[in-house]
């Protein structure tokens, strides 16, 4: 394993090995030699610092290969197009992800899993077919595509989230803007709304639902939906508005707050 140092304006990666740290150290130019390196069994790391605003792959061409460590995208701009691919066994997935707040660029994922993304800033947009297991968004954009894809196990959120498909615990607080928008196969079983923000768009059953410090939006809900178990602080505005919405069906309500 080595550590290989990607000059800026360079637009190759050269000779990487199974277990190598890259470290793109700046630069505008569109990265498109040597970036399918999905031949090896995994490398550790990717490091893209902030003085990078060009491409890393392209949409036809992406970065293919899977890390056993982190990537880590603090580019100051510009796009990166990954796909954890890799001679292994699948499922070709790639531990971690991390956006940070200094960042400024858009990640594609374009295939492949991710079983931990941490998104502070930037944009990233996880196309038809990729996985990301868990999600942590403090800021930043996010777009989960593609309605028959694998759902995430956990996501908070307290950035902008665009979900198309269901979750197991899906968490919205702060000043987060969560736009729930998966068709009816697109369940969610544990969702936590715990400031204002949420948006139901479409979704399947959410088996609970706790109203802690927040009322989800249903002012663009286009269909019936079911709510197993709801759970709901009755001193937040709109309280009564929601269980009184035609369009939901509440299977079992646990007020507090001592209403």
């Amino acid at each position: 394993m080595a550590q290989r140092l990607i000059a800026a304006g360079s637009t190759t990666l050269g000779t990487v090995t199974t277990g190598d740290d890259i470290y793109v150290l700046g630069g505008s130019a569109a990265m498109v030699t040597a970036m399918d390196q999905s031949a090896l069994a995994s490398i550790l790391s990717v490091d893209i610092g902030n003085e990078f605003n060009g491409s890393f792959g392209t949409s036809t061409a992406p970065f293919k290969a899977e890390l056993t460590g982190t990537f880590w995208y603090n580019a100051g701009g510009g796009n990166a197009y990954w796909v954890s691919e890799s001679a292994g066994a699948d499922p070709d997935e790639s531990a971690k992800l991390i956006i940070p707040r200094t960042a400024s660029g858009h990640m594609h994922f374009d295939g492949g899993t991710i079983t931990s993304a941490e998104v502070s800033a930037g944009q990233f947009t996880i196309a038809t077919g990729a996985i990301v297991t868990n999600l942590y968004c403090s800021a930043g954009v996010v777009r989960f595509y593609d309605s028959a894809s694998t759902d995430p196990t956990i996501i908070q959120n307290s950035g902008i989230l665009y979900l198309d498909r269901g979750c197991t615990t899906l968490t919205h607080f702060g000043n987060g803007q969560t736009w729930i928008q998966g068709v009816n196969a697109n369940a969610i079983t544990t969702c936590n709304v715990y400031s204002s923000g949420c948006h139901i768009v479409e979704s399947g059953t959410i088996t609970t639902l706790n109203c802690w410090g927040g009322i989800p939006s249903v002012a663009k809900l286009q269909r019936p939906l079911t709510i197993s178990n709801t759970n709901i602080n009755m001193s937040l505005a709109g309280a009564e508005s929601f269980l009184q919405n035609p369009l939901l069906t509440h299977s079992s309500t646990t007020k507090y707050m001592g209403r």
